[in-house]
């Protein structure tokens, strides 16, 4: 209920607003009509009885629809990870037999294989294109890795980040240990830095670039050329980590398709 008062500068622009401080509800997931029978579903983090609220919703969405679900995009870029158990839960949704993972611990004994359980409840007949990134950690690899070896859906975009580890968090009143406790597989591949998930189907963006875009707004500030050299060799003097575009959204899915080489291409794969 507190309110407070925020200014934004933005390129020499100042923009002043109130806003009012609440709870806001973490959506982990959002599912997008795309076509009757296809949908768009983005994963942002693998939560407590995820894969049993996107279960629900797809089938909402197939009785407003009248039809069952055809082809459904998976989008797990930018999706750290979360809940390994979560994300097992998910994968079997679209499985009715092979292996999902393997859990190693350090107590050998405490090891676990999860194989896909047949239910009549699996969505067996549905086409899926998964979309993955450098930022697509943990549970989000072992989806994508365990959901493609078993050739039931083609990977799109680029290499996951390659973190197949297993954690928990202790806490006590004031402070908190995040531990690595053991380590899974997707399927049967093993996921590290030197393995990640690799897509099926390489679709690579284009990444910013700083030292370019600073170079282009003072040339169109018609800056002497003299000027533009010295600017240009003290940059060369800065490091910089080259930075991917976010992800861009817009309710109106073509125009999602227009700005969106990756998810134009998993869209595009998936009615193939």
């Amino acid at each position: 209920g507190t309110r407070v008062d925020v200014e934004v500068l933005r390129v020499n622009e100042s923009l002043t607003t109130t806003i009012v401080l609440d709870e806001v509800p973490a959506l982990l997931h959002s599912i997008q009509p795309i076509q009757p029978g296809y949908a768009y579903l983005q994963i942002e983090r693998f939560g407590a009885d995820l894969a049993e609220t996107i279960q629900h919703d797809l089938t909402q969405l197939e009785h407003q629809e009248g039809q069952p679900l055809k082809g459904l995009i998976i989008d797990l870029r930018g999706n750290p990870g979360g809940s390994v158990m979560e994300g097992i839960h998910f994968t079997d949704l679209f499985l009715h037999a092979g292996q999902i993972t393997s859990l190693t611990y350090r107590n050998t004994a405490s090891n676990e294989l999860h194989t896909a359980t047949k239910s009549p409840s699996d969505r067996l007949d549905c086409q899926l294109s998964i979309l993955i990134d450098a930022d697509t950690a943990s549970a989000a690899e072992l989806v994508a890795g365990a959901l493609q070896e078993t050739q039931r859906a083609t990977v799109y975009g680029v290499n996951s980040h390659g973190k197949g580890s297993v954690q928990k968090m202790y806490t006590s009143d004031n402070e908190a240990l995040k531990l690595t406790v053991g380590y899974f597989t997707a399927g049967t591949r093993t996921v590290n830095h030197e393995t990640p998930i690799v897509p099926n189907v390489l679709v690579e963006l284009p990444q910013n670039n700083p030292k370019k875009a600073i170079l282009e707004i003072l040339k169109s500030q018609n800056i002497q050329k003299k000027q533009l050299q010295q600017v240009d060799q003290q940059l060369d003097l800065l490091t910089y980590t080259p930075l991917s575009p976010s992800i861009p959204w817009h309710q109106d899915f073509p125009k999602r398709l227009e700005m969106d080489a990756q998810l134009n291409r998993a869209w595009e794969g998936l009615l193939q």
